[in-house]
């Protein structure tokens, strides 16, 4: 089994690779002067997913972690 550090040093580098993945796909890939065919292009999915995903997340992640009453109170007070 894999030492705590070395896990740690996996799940830091699995996160900043997701991360750097996202940012060039939402913030970088539509300032791009390239052809829309290009190979790059077919790395990433269709930009629509873009925030249609860290949404769908989002809205899991609270549901999960919140019950109806601390949302409520969230976003009213």
């Amino acid at each position: 089994m894999a030492s705590n550090a070395a896990l740690g040093k996996l799940i830091l580098a699995a996160t900043f690779s997701v991360f750097f993945y996202y940012v060039f796909w939402v913030a970088v890939l539509p300032f791009m002067v390239i052809d829309s065919k290009s190979w790059i292009y077919s790395l990433f999915p269709p930009m629509k997913f873009a925030f249609f995903v860290p949404a769908v997340f989002g809205v899991v992640l609270l549901g999960g972690k919140m019950n109806n009453a601390q949302i409520f109170k969230l976003f009213i007070v």
